[in-house]
């Protein structure tokens, strides 16, 4: 190598064509040494070019990932807590555009239905209650008319028999 005159011996790949033009002969070559370096050097800049690259996918997949899963997580989570009951939930993404939008809309009307269902059956106990209350004062005024009912019935019925006495007597005296 001339950059090494006493070194080893190192293989080399050449060329050589004729110009017949000129009747010149034409010649390059190289050594691979020299190939194998540059190589190595243009493997290494592609490995951290790609590991760049694979990283860089993989941060936008994690990312669009979490974005599409987070909404999921979101309605989920809101649909336990409506199932347990709690009307006050909010429920996230109903603003967006797509299908989470859709599914979040969905989730409203399921919401509200609940609240509508639970107001119903308020207010159906709440007519229940007052009809058993209504029913209560009833049989407690009709218990009152008998029990007046039946003194007034004690009284007439101790008038009429002291008349009945009365008159008994009365025509005793005539006859006697």
């Amino acid at each position: 190598k001339p950059a090494d005159p006493d070194g080893p011996p190192v293989d080399k790949i050449s060329y050589a064509a004729y110009f017949a033009p000129w009747d010149w002969m034409l010649g390059g070559g190289v050594y691979i040494d020299d190939l194998d370096a540059d190589y190595a050097r243009i493997m290494g800049i592609f490995l951290v070019v790609a590991a760049g690259v694979t990283a860089a996918i993989f941060a936008c997949g994690f990312t669009v990932g979490r974005g599409g899963t987070q909404p999921l997580f979101q309605l989920a989570d809101a649909m336990r807590r409506l199932a347990r009951g709690e009307d006050e939930a909010d429920v996230p993404c109903r603003e967006r555009p797509d299908e989470m939008g859709e599914m979040a809309e969905a989730v409203e009307a399921f919401k509200q239905s609940g609240v509508d269902r639970r107001r119903l059956e308020q207010a159906a106990a709440a007519a229940a209650h007052a009809q058993a209350e209504r029913g209560q004062r009833l049989e407690s005024a009709v218990a009152a008319f008998r029990s007046s009912i039946d003194h007034e019935t004690s009284e007439v019925t101790a008038a009429s028999e002291d008349i009945l006495r009365q008159a008994s007597s009365v025509v005793k005296r005539s006859d006697g």
